[in-house]
């Protein structure tokens, strides 16, 4: 056996899987490993002395493997052996494979205390494993084909596992035992401290979930499976050996006897389907064996759950009997059923049989709010008349007394009060088989029914006469009383007490008889919120248990027909359930002719109509009662004995009396079979009409309460079946009872709560207004006028008026004096208030109230002295109430009603209309008049009395900090009032600004001129609330839980605190996040803080919300990373005391310790990655990635040497390499959308925002790993993420070039997709347009457009709310203010769509192609790096670089005719690759490189191609060809220069390819040459390479003619060429007088030199001088001016620089002789000295070609003669001049001059001037 939980855990996980071999290869593999763990289940062997000594020698081995310890770990083993009483060998086994797994990531358990907790953890989830695994096996049989089950079911062996199993439930009983004990042996020596307490505690929390999943597996294994362990014994020990087995280890009031309840039960219920008619033999002995039982066994009594199993049991022993009569004879006897079966079971019921079944029903119901006017645990405590209370008593730190017979109400606040069942137990197992019995007991037993409603209904008629005749006597002695009393306790729950004078002892034994009431009860609880449960009931009109609906509505007592009406509330309490009680009532079916709802006087109407005139004659009694009983104060007991006799007279089917003799005993098995069934299950219930005389003789004193109940009863089920309904259902009812509801409302009685929640069932939107007017009335019309205000003492359940206050308060204070009041009101007030739940907020024409809303019973009007109670009164006074769950659930409804006022008013639109134009409010609110319309919405007073009020504000701000949400708890009540504090909270940060800034005034300046309305304080008690966030951000305790809230399991919350603080502490206010950073950094609950962060990071997304919330997490970190104040960092785990480090590794938070928030962030991402690969990436885990990466990156941006460090030490980058995937245009599926040309035909679907997501985290990715390169260049470590990206194996390409993935075809957009500007919008788009192409100002919209954070398939990817918000008020407008024809709702919804779609689309693309341009752009960075900074040997580098180009050009090719963006960016990383290749040995006649060269031509070719990406291509080239003829002429020197010169191959296609190439080429490269932009680059490296070119034809022409020179002529580009030389001349004569710098003349001057160069090269052959001459060189070079230049003085070029659009800037240009000369002006040198220019500079160049020209063609040419002999006429005086200068400087006597470059090049060009000359005189 195994004793650790990683292989148990592993085949679990694999259990859960879907079907497929792997699954089958891989569970069977690991299902051999632990086949003895599984088989032993929970057997573990106890501690052992042996096993001691070998732990302690500190070395012993384990599965044959030796290990050596610290004295730490004995230590541990040893404590953990003697708390759990298990081996030590076994603990240390535990021991050592939890360190071996922590090891692994990194974390050591170094300490005593550490091992022990992980120890104990790990062995009570091994024990839960097991029992998962076998339930799980067992229990899934139905799942057709699961080779897996099936071979586990094979191998495992049942009979040991079942064995075992039941062995274990003694070892869990044992473990409890022991944890007692040890508890015990600690308070003797007082050392039981808190952190036991919490061992204790996590220890009986695993042992009460084993106790759970055994309890699932036994009952599941009876359900599922055909083997038949519990019924192949006769004598059925089993069982038997189950209920010993319970009442032996468990008090009869244990809780825990729940767990063993539903597979005692089931087994009775599958008794008719296990049995056979074979062996009927099995059911007669187990009916003798419980029959001897109940007969023999006089403390049966003391056994209710044996009790109940037994009544179960003979139940299903009817049905056996019935499915085959035969059956009922066996051994020659013939079965007596009144003695064996009937009375039996009567008896049973007698022991509590139905008390038991209703208080398991009871602890197992569905969780309802409880509300006071709820009376059905008041009804339960008064029929609990037999059995005690359950309690868990193994969970108990003290020992509780063992109870027999009487209740226990645990005082204690740590005593555990229940168990907490699982889902699966409970609402599967546990209710089913309550179900089954009750169900059952319908259909089989109605003769029981019967036989306890008779018994009751003749134990009710004795008491009550015995009563009078008591009451004649006291009369006659004169000493009758009028007692008046209340038994209505101080927390609104009916008290029934037996024991109080107006119960006597009669009743108190009618109410131990009363198990029909005890049954409806059961019902309640079963079928409450469970409808599939219900339906049953009501789906087939002759079955048994719609007859005993039917026969229920017969009942003829108060008490019981309150029971019933209960019952029958718990089914309308379920929508379907609703609909259709709702529908068979409105087709006239009457449940019964003699039902109460049929008075008996043949009135028509329906069965609302009966119940109705039922509660309206109850209410017109009372009122009757009231105004002749002026001096009393409430019900009195005989004075309800009247109301009940007046009405009883008229409803003669009311009232606790016989309505029928008892029923007629009925022997003989026939006879019971004979009416038991489906369709006849109560026909022979007995319904006849009752004795009149006998009902005359009837009075009903001191049953107040019951009379109470009964209008409760009736009240609450129609109640609840109104809140089911739809509204035109819930109207019908409401048409019915909503003014006898309202008249009974005015009456003296304590359900007036009750009465307010049921009518507010009733609301619709079509009667609202009607309520609220009928409510008004009430509150203000049902106190007098000139009554006194009431000043209330604080107590439980009534609340102060403020002294001599001014407001209406005192209305609601009279009418509502009890908590109970104020519970319904609320109710009421929160259902009037209310939208739907979809509508974030309600349009400006829509109102919640009616217009002038204030009845004529006030002096002024609206709705401002609701909130003012239900906030200044109700709110701030819950907090005074001492029951923690009443108080609660008040601030509940009272949170939840002003979130319904909130949505009244829509905030966002008052902002909106700074952005749409001409907008009159007046007409677009019901008033006319918008300042009424905000006197006269709710939603102005639901945020003044909050914002105003100082203890409002403050008790809602201390609902959150309160220390009970420190810890947030499992109680749902505490976690609404929470929630909805803080989403109130949240509006009010949202609303503040507006509603200070723009309705406040506006409201104040209306009041001024009007009386007509009720205003509250809050209005006028105006206050500094711009510094209301102020004040929020300096409470360090609210912030504090704020942040510490930020993880709590509730998502909704978790969204409501992030928003909160994203308010509060606005991302781009630094002043305000250094308040959040100095409240983080000075908090003692710093740790808690981040571990709420790390917490919220850690846990699982399940729900949309989950995701939402993450992603709203994360945005807030990363909007506040790059702040100052460095809050980020702290929160992530740095220390930044006394200086920015990791922190200590052994603190947990800290970076270091691998425990804290930048960990959380590490380990989230991973976890996105292992759900994303190239098959499928599904949008959740793509989303998030991109989101945490996006900080992860920005994070390490910011501290890069540390985070870049730590990253690296522990294996993330490299992790990152691995993970990294490539995706397949023909094969990733992004969301489940297979091709990419589906996603782009419509951009608003999930699949694009995931290939967004995608391209934004590879993007982040690419950049994170150059952070990481650049900051540790030259590391080793660096040089393995290096060589993970660039190795690569002989079939795969390394991974830095398959992330080019995402340029494939597919996933590219042309240019004229992604242009998206606002201009381009609104007059492309909006012109289309009819109601909204003006007066709205879009442009707001398009700059806060944002992804949802979570959408549906189908929904719009972006959060429009914003612009439907402005397209809401201009159609409002345009409608109901302008009245245009077009503004309707189609042609609104038309252009919606349009806008919308077009927006999406335009958007969407243009951020998908920034996102791809910054995945290309990074990706070069990447590579430039790699290059640059990474440590790679001569070798690999050349290797990589060549590698690079070979990847791109394909890349290129097809991005020149695509996208021409992407292809300048490679084009410019080639151009940087091929500056440092040239560095370096490498193979010019790379096939890559020629490769390369080919790409550029094309690219130069391209249409598309842009003039800087020609610039850089023409780079390439020009590197390329020049490095081929340079290493051509070096081969050609090193073999022998004599020979005749040779051509390598590649360089011999390469020319035959250019001249294959037409003209174009050269027309293009000659056009950037000469009309390229000022300055821009391609003029110079179109030149260069031109000449390169022209060397090129000239080198391989010989004599021959040059292809290059023949192109450039036949293309006319020559004369252009010869042409552009002319620019420097006009620019240094500005003859346009143009906007010049000394950089543009600089420039040009480098443009003149060169293509002075190519036409010098030109001109070197004789054919080449030839076609100069032709295309009129010498003449240009003639017509240029720079004879003008003046070399003695230089020449001034004046200029003119635009420094601002109305100031310009004058500076010179001066060509001098010598641009070393400073100025004589100056000994220092000026700007202007700076802008010489050497004459040489243009001289040389034009002599030169001069000189080439004239020896390429010699003087014979006439043409050539003449126009060489005007340029030296030309030039003439400047040639003198410088052979002037060149004489000085012979003799040494111009000293001023300096001989360096000057010398140079006055020498070079006298030479040109000799040699010109020469060539003169010899010809």
């Amino acid at each position: 056996m195994f004793w650790d939980i990683g292989v148990l855990e592993a085949f679990y996980s694999i259990l859960q899987q879907q079907q497929s071999q792997a699954r089958l290869n891989g569970g069977v593999l690991i299902l051999d490993k632990c086949i003895d763990d599984l088989n032993n289940l929970l057997i573990t062997p106890t501690k052992n002395q042996q096993s001691r000594s070998k732990v302690e020698s500190l070395k012993f081995s384990v599965h044959d493997i030796e290990y050596e310890v610290s004295k730490e770990f004995v230590y541990a083993v040893i404590q953990l052996s003697d708390e759990l009483n298990v081996d030590e060998l076994v603990i240390a086994e535990f021991l050592l494979n939890i360190s071996e797994r922590k090891k692994a990531i990194n974390e050591f358990l170094l300490t005593q205390k550490s091992l022990v907790k992980e120890g104990r953890l790990a062995f009570f989830l091994r024990r839960q494993y097991l029992l998962q695994i076998v339930n799980y096996i067992f229990n899934m049989t139905t799942i057709a084909n699961d080779k897996l089950i099936s071979v586990s079911l094979e191998k495992l062996n049942l009979t040991t596992i079942t064995e075992n199993i039941f062995k274990s439930l003694e070892n869990l009983h044992f473990n409890f035992n022991l944890i007692i004990e040890n508890i015990n042996k600690d308070n003797t020596v007082q050392q039981y401290t808190s952190l036991k307490k919490d061992v204790n505690k996590l220890k009986r929390g695993f042992l009460t979930k084993e106790y759970d999943i055994i309890a699932q597996f036994i009952t599941g294994f009876l359900l599922n499976n055909n083997k038949n362990i519990f019924y192949d014994d006769k004598e059925f020990k089993r069982i038997f050996s189950m209920l010993d087995f319970v009442e032996k280890n468990m008090n009869n009031n244990d809780s825990f006897v729940l767990y063993h309840l539903p597979s005692l039960l089931q087994f009775g219920n599958f008794l008719p389907k296990k049995i056979s008619t074979e062996n009927k033999g099995f059911i007669w002995n187990l009916l003798n064996k419980i029959n001897t039982d109940i007969e023999t066994n006089e403390k049966l009594y003391l056994s209710p759950f044996r009790v109940l199993i037994y009544f179960n049991i003979l139940i299903n022993i009817i049905e056996w009997f019935k499915e085959d009569p035969s059956r009922i004879n066996y051994n020659q006897q013939t079965l007596d059923f009144e003695g064996k079966v009937s009375k039996p079971i009567y008896k049973l019921v007698l022991l509590g049989a139905i008390e038991e079944l209703m208080i398991f029903s009871s602890i197992t119901t569905k969780h309802q709010e409880h509300d006071l006017t709820d009376q059905v645990g008041s009804v339960r405590l008064l029929l609990e008349k037999h059995l005690p209370q359950l309690l868990p008593f193994s969970l108990q730190d003290t020992k509780l007394p063992s109870i027999e017979m009487t209740g226990i109400i645990l005082e204690d606040k740590e005593a555990v009060k229940s168990i907490e069942l699982s889902e699966e137990l409970n609402d599967y197992f546990i209710v089913n088989s309550l179900n089954s019995l009750i169900v059952k007991f319908i259909e089989h037993c109605p003769f029981m029914l019967n036989k306890l409603r008779d018994e009751e209904e003749e134990a009710l008629l004795k008491s009550i006469q015995q009563k009078q005749i008591e009451d004649q006597r006291k009369n006659k002695s004169g000493n009758q009383t009028n007692v008046k009393s209340s038994n209505f306790n101080t927390q609104g729950f009916l008290t029934f007490n037996p024991d109080s004078n107006n119960v006597n002892k009669n009743e108190d034994q009618i109410y131990k008889k009363a198990d029909i009431e005890r049954f409806f009860l059961s019902c309640y609880y079963v079928y409450n919120n469970r409808e599939e449960l219900g339906m049953p009931f009501w789906e087939d009109k002759e079955s048994a248990l719609n007859g005993f609906i039917k026969w229920g509505s017969n009942c003829k007592d108060s008490l019981m027909t309150s029971c019933y009406y209960i019952m029958l509330s718990s089914f309308a309490n379920n929508q379907n359930l609703s609909k259709t009680i709702f529908s068979f009532v409105m087709k006239g079916k009457q449940f019964d002719e003699y039902s109460l709802a049929n008075n008996g006087d043949n009135r028509q109407g329906n069965y609302f109509d009966n119940l109705a005139s039922i509660i309206d004659e109850f209410s017109q009694a009372i009122q009757e009662w009231e105004n002749g009983k002026k001096d009393t104060n409430g019900f009195g007991n005989n004075d309800i004995a009247e109301i009940d006799s007046d009405i009883l007279n008229r409803h003669t089917n009311l009232g606790r009396h016989n309505v029928g003799g008892s029923a007629s005993s009925k022997s003989g098995l026939p006879q019971h079979l004979g009416y038991m069934g489906k369709t006849s299950g109560f026909s022979q219930f007995d319904n006849k009409n009752h004795d009149s005389e006998v009902a005359k003789n009837l009075t009903f004193e001191n049953l107040n309460e019951e009379s109470v109940l009964l209008l409760t009863s009736l009240i609450t089920f129609i109640g609840n079946l109104s809140s089911n309904l739809d509204d035109s259902a819930k109207e019908t009812i409401a048409n019915t009872f909503t003014n006898i509801l309202f008249q009974l409302m005015t009456l003296n009685t304590p359900i007036l709560g009750l009465t307010m929640k049921t009518i507010s069932s009733f609301v619709t939107e079509n009667n609202r207004n009607d309520i609220w007017i009928k409510l008004d009335s009430f509150i203000f019309g049902n106190t007098p006028k000139n009554s006194v205000k009431h000043i209330l003492k604080r107590d439980d359940n009534k609340f102060i008026l403020n002294p001599l206050s001014s407001s209406y308060i005192h209305y609601f204070k009279n009418n509502f004096q009890h908590i109970t009041d104020v519970f319904g009101f609320v109710e009421l007030f929160k259902r009037l208030t209310n939208s739907d739940k979809n509508t974030k907020a309600l349009s400006f024409e829509q109102m919640i109230v009616p217009l002038g809303f204030g009845s004529s019973d006030r002096p002024q009007k609206g709705v401002s002295p609701y909130l003012e109670y239900l906030v200044n009164d109700v709110f701030v006074n819950s907090q005074f109430v001492n029951d923690e769950y009443l108080k609660r659930k008040l601030q509940v409804l009272v949170l939840q009603a002003l979130k319904n006022c909130f949505k009244a008013f829509d905030y966002q639109k008052i902002i909106d209309l700074n952005y749409c134009l001409e907008i009159n409010m007046d007409l677009l609110v019901p008033q006319r008049n918008f300042v009424k319309y905000l006197i006269e919405n709710p939603a102005i007073y639901a945020v003044s009395n909050l914002l105003n009020v100082d203890e409002n504000i403050e008790l809602l701000l201390n609902i959150i900090k309160s220390e009970s949400n420190k810890k947030i708890s499992q109680e749902s009540f505490e976690i609404e009032t929470l929630t909805l504090a803080t989403d109130v909270l949240n509006h009010l940060c949202l609303v503040d600004d507006c509603f200070n800034d723009a309705l406040l005034p506006s409201i104040k300046e209306g009041l001024r001129n009007t009386k007509l309305y009720y205003i509250d304080k809050s209005i006028f008690e105006f206050k500094n609330i711009k510094n209301f966030k102020d004040s929020l951000r300096n409470d360090v305790h609210l912030i504090t839980r704020l942040l510490q809230n930020l993880s709590t399991p509730y998502m909704s919350l978790n969204i409501s605190n992030i928003e909160i603080l994203s308010l509060i502490f606005n991302k781009n206010d630094e002043h305000q996040i250094n308040q959040l950073f100095n409240i983080l950094q000075n908090s003692e609950e710093s740790v808690s803080i981040k571990n709420s962060f790390m917490y919220a990071l850690d846990a699982p997304v399940e729900s949309k919300d989950a995701f939402e919330y993450k992603l709203k997490l994360i945005k807030f970190l990363n909007e506040r990373v790059s702040s100052n104040s460095k809050v980020v960092q702290l929160i992530a785990g740095f220390q930044l005391d006394p200086s920015t480090t990791l922190g200590p590794s052994t603190y947990p938070t800290f970076i270091s310790s691998n425990v804290s928030v930048f960990g959380s962030l590490i380990k989230l991402i991973v976890q996105c990655l292992e759900f994303v690969n190239a098959e499928n990436i599904p949008i959740v885990p793509m989303r998030l990635l991109a989101a945490a990466f996006e900080l992860l990156k920005n994070m390490t941006a910011n501290d890069l040497n540390l985070l870049a460090g730590y990253l690296l030490n522990i294996g993330f980058i490299e992790e990152l390499i691995r993970l990294t995937f490539v995706v397949d245009k023909k094969k990733t599926l992004w969301n489940g959308i297979e091709s990419k040309a589906d996603i782009m035909k419509d951009t608003n679907n999930l699949s694009f925002v995931t290939l967004m997501s995608f391209f934004k985290f590879r993007s982040e990715l690419l950049e994170l790993f150059s952070l990481v390169i650049h900051e540790f260049k030259g590391f080793n470590s660096t040089g393995h993420v290096i060589n993970s990206l660039i190795s690569s194996s002989s079939k795969e390409k390394p991974i830095i070039f398959k992330l080019l993935d995402i340029l494939t075809n597919d996933f590219l957009l042309y240019d004229h997709q992604t242009n998206f500007t606002y201009d381009n919008f609104t007059k492309v788009y909006l012109s289309q347009l009819q109601l909204y192409s003006s007066g709205v100002n879009f442009e707001c919209v398009l700059n806060t457009l944002s992804l949802k954070e979570f959408a549906e398939n189908g929904d719009d990817i972006y959060d429009f709310n914003k612009l439907d918000s402005l397209l809401d008020l201009k159609f409002n407008w345009l409608k109901n203010a302008m009245k245009l024809e077009i503004a309707n709702d189609e042609q609104d919804d038309k252009e919606r769509f349009i806008l919308k779609t077009t927006i999406t689309d335009l958007n969407t693309k243009a951020i998908f192609n920034n996102y791809q341009q910054n995945v290309v752009h990074n990706w070069n960075v990447l590579v430039q790096l790699i290059v640059t900074d990474g440590v790679l040997t001569a070798d690999d580098k050349n290797k990589f670089i060549l590698s690079t180009f070979e990847s791109l050009i394909g890349e290129v090719e097809l991005l020149i005719d695509s996208n021409i963006k992407y292809a300048e960016e490679f084009i410019s990383l080639i151009v940087l690759l091929y500056d440092i290749l040239g560095d370096m040995n490498y193979n010019v006649y790379d096939k890559n490189l020629y490769k390369l060269f080919m790409t550029s031509v094309q690219g130069i070719s391209s249409p598309l191609t842009s003039v800087s990406m020609r610039s850089d291509l023409y780079v390439l080239m020009n590197k390329y060809l020049t490095s081929l003829m340079i290493v051509n002429e070096k081969n050609n020197e090193v073999n022998n220069a004599s020979i005749e010169v040779s051509i390598h191959p590649t360089l011999k296609k390469l020319i035959h390819d250019l001249k294959m190439l037409d003209e174009k080429l050269i027309e293009i490269m000659v056009l950037d040459c000469i009309n390229g932009s000022c300055q821009s680059p391609e003029r110079i490296t179109s030149v260069l390479f031109l000449k390169s070119l022209v060397k090129l034809g000239n080198f391989v022409s010989g004599n021959k003619s040059n292809f290059i020179i023949k192109a450039l002529s036949n293309s006319n580009m020559l004369t252009n060429l010869i042409c552009s030389i002319k620019n420097l001349d006009e620019m240094v004569h500005n003859d346009s007088d143009a906007t010049l710098s000394f950089e543009d003349v600089k420039y040009e001057l480098t443009v003149f030199k060169f293509t002075m160069s190519v036409l010098t090269d030109i001109a070197a052959t004789r054919l080449g001088a030839y076609e100069l001459l032709q295309n009129d060189a010498m003449s240009v070079i003639n017509k240029l001016r720079f004879e003008s230049l003046d070399l003695n003085l230089g020449t001034d070029l004046e200029f003119k620089e635009f420094i601002t659009l109305n100031q310009t800037l004058s500076g010179k240009v001066r060509i001098k002789l010598d641009n070393n000369v400073p100025s004589p002006s100056s000994s220092k040198k000026t700007a202007a000295d700076s802008n010489v220019i050497s004459v040489f500079e243009i001289l040389i160049p034009i002599f030169k070609f001069t000189v080439t020209i004239s020896g390429s063609l010699g003087f014979e040419n006439k043409q050539l003669k003449l126009s060489i002999s005007k340029f030296l006429s030309k030039y003439d005086q400047q040639i003198k001049n410088l052979l002037k200068r060149d004489s000085l400087m012979v003799e040494n006597k111009d000293k001023s001059i300096d001989n360096g470059t000057y010398s140079t090049d006055l020498q070079t060009l006298i030479k040109l001037i000799i040699v010109l000359y020469n060539e003169m005189r010899e010809y």
